[in-house]
């Protein structure tokens, strides 16, 4: 049984991976701060660690002591708006925090890294983005994004020679709330669940950021993605994991959406109208961002099964209603970290990598199941 360590595991797409981890029989070791996270988004069974990942001794102690044998990255901050406002938080957050954890890495011997990148490393483009496309950043956070791609192509490239997948999210949306899992940002600024609590709440004039852009309806498109969906991507790409390679995919299901759109589908799916009014745009909002997760579907085997941004609003809905005022604030346990020197067990790491091989193998054969009904369903 391979261990994996999710940095940000107490995050929105965080948690959903650490459940979908833990039910395909990885152990799992979550390192966050809980500045942004959620204590109570986290199974029982998920290792705890209330820590910031520029605390490099401690990571290394970490990676160690639970014999981590790839580590997923979530860690950062990711408000378009407050990186204009904060963009040293951003640099050292984001940028300083990834090169404390890769030298956590190279210390402890772990090269293979999942990293959670996104779709604002490309910049303002019209047509379907490819993994080839320009990336041209236009605000802070999509720079600390493409230069946290750039230092792990180096490391994977260089005499370190470690694995690394990049997976580019084009907005993630939903929730798993049949596991209790939902969307729970302080402050909000995602626009579904944006847009459904001013519905819950009654709110008025709702703010509409702009209706002069380049796109059908005048309001700006997104690629929605189900958070499920981005959760089983980070599985499957565990199986192209290669010593010296770096790969980046996109993740999208290549279907424009806009912020019109998204309004008359929480109008349908909650049965109530929103209130909105029109308000200015947004710096740092690009036109229009929809994917092409061609290579995704060719090398992970990774195909959306949520397509309709309906399912991705009833599913918020529904854990709206269940949970009305997002996780509950709770003191956070944790485990400590040891001082002691750490020993490595050599037959431990040879035990260690068969196992992987063999959640692999697993792996391999559930995705080909589940592409291969995704295609049925899709003809």
């Amino acid at each position: 049984m391979q261990t994996v360590l999710v940095t940000g595991g107490a995050g929105y797409i965080g948690s959903h991976v650490v459940s979908q981890l833990l039910a395909d029989d990885y152990r799992v070791v979550v390192v966050d701060n809980v500045e942004r996270g959620h204590f109570l988004s986290l199974p029982d069974k998920a290792e705890f660690y209330k820590l910031d990942i520029n605390n490099t001794s401690e990571l290394e102690w970490i990676l160690n002591h639970h014999r981590v044998g790839l580590v997923m990255h979530f860690a950062s901050y990711a408000y378009v708006g407050e990186s204009f406002k904060h963009a040293f938080s951003y640099w050292n957050n984001n940028v300083a925090g990834t090169l404390s954890l890769i030298e956590a890495m190279l210390k402890a011997g772990v090269c293979n890294m999942i990293f959670s990148s996104t779709c604002a490393t490309y910049g303002n483009h019209s047509e379907l983005i490819t993994e080839d496309t320009p990336q041209i950043p236009i605000n802070p956070y999509g720079q600390t994004k493409l230069a946290i791609e750039q230092m792990l192509r180096s490391m994977a490239i260089s005499k370190h020679q470690m694995a690394i997948v990049a997976l580019r999210y084009f907005n993630a949306a939903g929730c798993d709330d049949m596991r209790g899992l939902g969307e729970d940002h302080r402050p909000e600024t995602h626009l579904i669940p944006c847009v459904l609590r001013s519905i819950y709440n009654q709110e008025e004039n709702f703010p509409v950021y702009g209706s002069d852009y380049n796109t059908p309806d005048g309001s700006c498109v997104r690629d929605y993605t189900h958070v499920v969906d981005l959760a089983m991507a980070h599985l499957q790409a565990v199986l192209v994991l290669r010593r010296g390679k770096f790969k980046a995919y996109n993740l999208g299901t290549g279907k424009g959406v806009s912020v019109f759109d998204v309004i008359k589908a929480c109008e349908e799916v909650t049965g109530k109208e929103v209130s909105w009014k029109l308000a200015n745009r947004r710096e740092g909002d690009p036109d229009s961002l929809m994917a092409s997760n061609r290579l995704a579907e060719l090398e992970l085997g990774w195909i959306p099964e949520y397509t309709d941004v309906k399912e991705m609003v009833e599913s918020t809905w529904n854990w709206m209603l269940k949970n009305p005022l997002g996780y509950k604030d709770v003191k956070v346990p944790s485990k400590r970290v040891s001082k002691e020197p750490f020993v490595r067990d050599w037959q431990e790491v040879e035990k260690k990598k068969r196992a992987a091989k063999k959640i692999k193998a697993r792996i391999r054969i559930n995705a080909m199941k589940r592409t291969s009904r995704l295609k049925k369903q899709h003809r």
